[in-house]
C-alpha cells in the first residue's frame, strides 16, 4: 500500500504543493524502482463501479507507485468512495472540464515515471502491471505498452479482443484507432512533451497519431493478454455512435490526413468516411435503428472499393441488410393489404 506525507484529499489547483510530492512505500510487494507506475483514473459520477476498479488495481502482483482519481465535479457519491480507502488512494477534486483534461490533471500530478491509464467502470487483471512492467524492461524503446481486453457485455458475455499488434499501428492509424485507454501505459515524460491530451471528442486517438509521428512503429509494444475487462454499455447507443463517429470525420483535416498531398488526403478522406459510415451501418443495426442502411450504402458510395480500409465483408453486409430491409417492405404490405 501507499501512503500520502499530507492530506489525501487535494484540489486541483492544489497540484504544486511541494508537502505532496512525497510517497512512502510499503515494504511489502512494491515495484522494482526502476519501473514506477503511477494509475490515473479519471471519474464523473463513477460511484457505480468504481469501487471495483479500484479494488482491481489494489489486488495487482505488482502495486502500482500510486493511484490517483481525478473528480471531475461530480454529483454523487465518487469522492465519499475514494476517501473510504484512505491512503490507498490519492484524490484529486477539479471543476467538470471533461476527461481528457481530468487525465491532465493525474499525469501532471503523478510521480511515476510511467502513467497507466484506467476509467473509472473498468477492471484491472491482477498480473496488468506486472505484465506492463516487464514489457517496459524488455522493450526499452516504446513509450506506449498496451495489452488486450475482454469486451463485457450487460448480458455478462464477454468477447476477447486481441492487442493490436504495434508492427501494424501504422498506416492503421490513419482510419482506426485500436488502443483502448484502459488497456494502455504511457511515458508520463513522453506525454507531456507532446502537450499532453487535447480536448477532442475522441483523445485517445489524437494523442496515439501524435506519439506515433514522433516516435514511429518503436514507439508502441504490444501486450497480447487480456488483462482489462472493459465494459459495453447500454444506454443511449445510438447518440453515442453518431457522435463517436462524427468525433473521428473531424479529426481528418488537423490530424489523420496530415503529410499527405492532396491527391493522397483526397484518396485517404474517402476511405475514411467509408469506414465509418461502415462501421456505424453495423452498430446501429445491432440496435436494430432504421438508419443503418442509409450508412451502408453511403459507404459504399464513398469508396465502392475493399482492401485494409474497407474490409471485403461488407458486401456480403449490405447485401444482407438490403435483403432484410425489403423483405420488411413487403411483409409489411401483405400485412396492410
Amino acid at each position: 500500500m501507499l501512503s500520502l506525507s499530507c492530506n489525501f484529499q487535494l484540489h486541483a489547483d492544489d497540484l504544486s504543493s511541494p508537502e505532496c510530492s512525497t510517497f512512502e512505500e510499503a515494504e511489502i510487494g512494491a515495484m522494482d524502482d526502476s519501473i514506477r507506475i503511477s494509475v490515473v483514473i479519471p471519474a464523473y459520477n463513477a460511484s457505480a463501479f468504481l469501487r471495483e476498479t479500484l479494488d482491481s488495481l489494489l489486488r495487482q502482483t505488482s502495486p502500482a507507485l500510486e493511484i490517483i482519481v481525478v473528480d471531475d465535479g461530480s454529483t454523487d457519491r465518487t469522492g465519499d468512495i475514494c476517501r473510504e480507502y484512505g491512503d490507498s488512494v490519492r484524490y484529486i477534486l477539479q471543476n467538470n472540464q471533461g476527461p481528457s483534461i481530468a487525465r491532465n490533471t493525474g499525469i501532471l500530478a503523478a510521480t511515476g515515471d510511467w502513467v497507466a491509464l484506467m476509467d473509472a467502470d473498468d477492471i484491472a487483471m491482477p498480473t496488468r502491471l506486472q505484465r506492463t512492467a516487464e514489457s517496459i524492461t524488455s522493450n526499452p524503446k516504446a513509450v506506449v505498452h498496451y495489452t488486450g481486453f475482454e469486451m463485457w457485455y450487460p448480458d455478462d458475455s464477454r468477447r476477447s479482443m486481441p492487442a493490436f499488434p504495434a508492427k501494424k499501428l501504422w498506416p492503421a492509424l490513419r482510419y482506426r484507432t485500436p488502443i483502448l485507454p484502459s488497456t494502455a501505459t504511457v511515458s508520463r515524460e513522453a506525454v507531456i512533451d507532446i502537450g499532453l491530451f487535447r480536448k477532442v471528442t475522441i483523445e485517445e486517438w489524437d494523442l496515439w497519431f501524435r506519439l506515433m509521428s514522433k516516435y514511429g512503429r518503436d514507439g508502441f509494444q504490444d501486450i497480447p493478454e487480456d488483462l482489462i475487462l472493459y465494459r459495453k454499455w447500454e444506454g443511449s447507443v445510438s447518440t453515442q455512435y453518431l457522435r463517436t463517429s462524427q468525433g473521428m470525420l473531424n479529426l481528418m483535416d488537423d490530424l489523420l490526413l496530415s503529410g499527405l498531398s492532396p491527391v493522397g488526403k483526397h484518396l485517404w478522406r474517402r476511405r475514411i468516411e467509408s469506414r465509418v459510415h461502415h462501421e456505424l451501418s453495423i452498430e446501429l443495426r445491432s440496435i436494430q435503428d432504421p438508419s443503418h442502411l442509409h450508412h451502408a450504402l453511403h459507404s459504399l458510395r464513398r469508396w465502392p472499393l475493399f482492401g485494409a480500409v474497407v474490409p471485403l465483408r461488407r458486401y456480403k453486409i449490405t447485401v444482407n441488410m438490403i435483403y432484410k430491409n425489403l423483405r420488411s417492405r413487403m411483409l409489411n404490405r401483405s400485412t396492410s393489404m
